[in-house]
């Protein structure tokens, strides 16, 4: 599998390219600075079709706005080359006359992050701890967090698993100015019980080290070891609270450690996740938390299964982890195999779908020769 770091050049080359059209992608990993963007990997030759990735992080409209003001050209057909299914992507699209095309960023992401995995030995369960989680940007659309930590303090039951969350930055409290901003997702109530359990707390959670940008999804031996040492990973996905299936590297760290766990994101997003051909746990844990609406509501039904699985003697625990071990190896040949195949299939496809729509709706333009870009080879070469 190629790297995440050529990704663009190589989809460009097997791709783009092909069709005489034009590429713009975020260079700096995670950024949504348009001063971070790239065209065409140097070169300003620009042609009258241009793919926009706005890819790696979740889709804002304002940030689309940026970018379209400062390198759309007049006439140009736009796509945009997104990573999520929103509401809010399409109706921008539809709106601005832009084309969308969809595809797993994450997923070619992790494949390329997570591949020495494949390599590391699986040690048979010594779980220090009942369950893991990661929290460590907790503020504006990742304030969910917040009330996810808070929940579990009010609950006592922080110190039968390892919890990470970034409370204090630049010296300052920052349960403290999300609690005080007028535009917080956040309701009164949750507020309140945030105000109660975290705002006093001098200093951060943390599991193992600091970290900053795209090292989150850093994979060593300390890294691994660890998501071993846990049973339950509680996933804290980026988008929460959004209707958006839009999921990153967090939820296929559980999976390529063959652990089981809860994902604490968007509503719909473990559904999402299932399609893609991944199992999870409803034999064991309650996951109707993923059909509920509410967000809120949903974090609160998070919480009752890390409490049931937090309050289970270590034999009960072990006893379940063995009875869960065909999904777990399942998910985790799943991922390093066909998985691979599926996410490059459905790029290439949703490519191909564009083309399809611009001969049927543009015929005084150029026509695209689909046979001629043989899309069969590129699908087997994208997915070695």
């Amino acid at each position: 599998m190629f790297s995440v770091e050529n990704l663009y050049y190589v989809l460009y080359c097997n791709l783009f390219k092909k069709i005489k059209a034009d590429i713009i992608y975020f260079w700096l990993f995670g950024s949504i600075d348009i001063n971070d963007l790239t065209v065409n990997f140097g070169t300003e030759n620009r042609s009258s079709t241009c793919f926009y990735h706005y890819d790696q992080e979740p889709v804002q409209e304002y940030v689309l706005d940026n970018i379209f003001a400062k390198y759309a050209h007049p006439n140009e057909k736009i796509i945009l080359v997104a990573s999520e299914y929103s509401n809010l992507v399409e109706q921008y699209c539809r709106k601005n006359e832009i084309y969308n095309i969809y595809y797993f960023f994450h997923g070619f992401a992790c494949l390329d992050w997570y591949n020495d995995c494949k390599f590391f030995t699986k040690e048979d369960p010594i779980f220090s701890n009942k369950f893991l989680s990661f929290n460590r940007l907790c503020t504006q659309l990742r304030s969910h967090r917040l009330l996810f930590v808070s929940e579990l303090q009010e609950r006592k039951i922080m110190n039968k698993g390892m919890v990470s969350l970034q409370i204090i930055k630049n010296d300052k409290n920052v349960a403290k100015k999300e609690i005080a901003d007028p535009n917080s997702k956040l309701s009164k109530k949750s507020k309140i019980k945030i105000y109660t359990n975290l705002a006093h707390i001098k200093n951060n959670y943390i599991i193992d080290k600091e970290v900053t940008g795209a090292a989150s999804a850093h994979l060593g031996v300390e890294e691994f070891t660890l998501w071993q040492s846990c049973f339950l990973h509680i996933v804290s996905e980026t988008v929460f609270f959004d209707r958006k299936l839009h999921l990153t590297e967090k939820i296929f760290k559980p999976i390529v450690s063959q652990r089981p766990f809860i994902l604490l994101g968007a509503y719909k997003n473990l559904e999402y996740l299932k399609s893609y051909g991944f199992k999870t746990f409803d034999k064991w844990i309650d996951e109707s938390y993923d059909s509920e609406p509410d967000n809120e509501k949903r974090l609160m039904m998070v919480c009752d299964q890390v409490e049931k699985i937090a309050m289970l003697p270590e034999d009960k625990i072990e006893e379940m982890y063995w009875d869960m071990k065909e999904v777990l190896e399942h998910n985790y040949r799943h991922f390093y195999t066909d998985f691979k195949k599926i996410i490059v299939d459905e790029l290439v496809d949703n490519f191909e779908g564009y083309m399809l729509w611009h001969n049927k709706n543009n015929p005084n333009d150029q026509i695209y020769n689909i046979e001629s870009l043989n899309l069969p080879e590129v699908k087997k070469l994208l997915a070695q």
